[in-house]
């Protein structure tokens, strides 16, 4: 409620201005660690529409130059599609399409995205072929993943959507699959570490606890705080 006002002249009426605006805010931090000097396989983009932010992670075929080629293209259609109004469902579904048409030379990659409604605090999750995403919410960790394939390899896809209520200060953290598999037990035996901090320096400590394994692939993390 922007205003209220009960003129005297009209008794029984009242009127309000109401404005429309966020209740939320987001922290981020992005890293990554190329297995190849030339390219990182592995690609990522923030953005926002209307009262949504949307972060997206994909992790192209392999390593190196066509790798983050194929993992690019795929992220700036979805930017593309959807701050020209797209649904989710029809992004998801025209970029399958696309990837199925140029997957001559097997072009597929992950795709794993995250839509938080900062009016409202809720989040929609979009995993395909992806690793799982962590949510850490006082000293818990709520896993979320998805059985789905990656994008390009059939046709049609079936629609792979989670939506979780996040409340403020939640820590959404998520990976490709340079980490290892066991990071939810690497999260826990470190959560104690995270404490406060910015997502700058989470994902600057977590990849360097992580990289300090041997590397087999490109590794990217991203860390998105909800601030109110």
């Amino acid at each position: 409620i922007y205003s209220l006002q009960i003129p005297m002249h009209q008794l029984g009426y009242t009127y309000l201005v109401l404005k429309h605006q966020p209740r939320y805010y987001i922290q981020y931090g992005v890293s990554q660690c190329s297995k190849e000097p030339i390219a990182c396989g592995d690609s990522y983009t923030l953005f926002a529409m209307n009262e949504n932010q949307y972060f997206a992670l994909s992790d192209g075929m392999g390593q190196g130059q066509k790798a983050s080629d194929d993992s690019t293209l795929t992220l700036d259609v979805v930017k593309q599609l959807i701050t020209n109004g797209i649904s989710l469902k029809d992004t998801i579904q025209s970029v399958n399409a696309l990837l199925r048409i140029k997957n001559r030379n097997d072009m597929f990659t992950t795709l794993d995205m995250i839509e938080v409604n900062l009016v409202l605090g809720t989040s929609t999750f979009i995993k395909y072929g992806s690793c799982p995403t962590y949510i850490i919410r006082n000293h818990q960790i709520i896993e979320i993943e998805s059985k789905s394939l990656p994008i390009g390899i059939v046709s049609p896809i079936d629609v792979s959507i989670h939506k979780e209520k996040l409340v403020e200060n939640d820590i959404v953290i998520m990976i490709s699959d340079g980490f290892s598999h066991q990071f939810k037990d690497f999260l826990k035996e470190n959560e104690y570490l995270i404490g406060d901090d910015h997502p700058k320096d989470i994902v600057q400590l977590l990849m360097h606890l992580a990289s300090q394994e041997e590397k087999n692939d490109d590794m990217t993390i991203i860390v998105v705080k909800l601030c109110k």
